[in-house]
């Protein structure tokens, strides 16, 4: 807020001062207008001048100290519609942070989850081995399907296994891709983070159920 050099208070006593000096003078002047003949007009015209220029004087002052309180006045108005809208911008800015601070926990929370899927790749590393093997000996698992229809089942479980390694596969692509983002969080737009996940997400989710039906048509 910017400070005025002169005190209103001080102001509105000098205005008061000096319109009380202005109206006593003037209640002298018109004394001495209706003042008795026996006066020396000489005198009187003298003191007639002298309460005129007083009460010039006077009014200057009187002009002068309204003109500094009316834009002292202005600058109050002016200061406290600025300290409103800064008020206002602060209250925005922070909406704006805690909104961006809960989404941050948000995306937290969701790869935390996602980390602890990552720490399962013995699981994946099983099912690779296990695929490799399927792919080196299909003859074999083609045989033990037509002569024991308990392979039937163990077929559908194994490749019910195949379609949750590609899934596991591909979590952990993301996982090491969300590792990178997050490092660079804060040189990237979060919005355009966002939109570039689910770009990756939709993309792989593709790739994957591709290569799943890839697979599918092969056995």
């Amino acid at each position: 807020m910017v400070k005025s050099s002169v005190d209103p208070i001080i102001l509105k006593q000098q205005l008061i001062h000096v319109k009380s000096e202005l109206n006593k003078y003037k209640k002298q002047l018109k004394t001495y207008q209706e003042a008795s003949p026996f006066i020396e007009l000489d005198c009187l015209k003298q003191e007639v001048k002298e309460l005129n220029e007083q009460n010039f004087i006077l009014n200057n002052q009187v002009t002068i100290l309204e003109g500094k309180l009316g834009e002292y006045k202005k600058r109050i108005i002016v200061n406290k519609i600025k300290n409103q809208l800064h008020q206002t911008n602060l209250n925005q800015i922070k909406e704006t942070l805690k909104s961006l601070e809960a989404e941050y926990y948000k995306l937290q929370g969701k790869y935390k989850q996602l980390l602890k899927i990552k720490n399962s790749q013995s699981i994946i590393k099983v099912e690779n081995r296990n695929l490799e093997n399927k792919k080196l000996a299909p003859t074999h698992f083609e045989y033990n399907l037509q002569t024991d229809p308990k392979n039937e089942h163990n077929y559908n479980k194994k490749t019910t296994s195949i379609e949750e390694a590609f899934h596991q596969l591909l979590i952990k692509n993301i996982l090491n891709w969300l590792d990178v983002i997050i490092r660079e969080k804060t040189q990237i737009e979060y919005s355009s983070v966002r939109n570039q996940l689910i770009l990756i997400l939709e993309e792989k989710m593709l790739k994957v159920e591709k290569e799943i039906n890839d697979l599918k048509d092969q056995t």
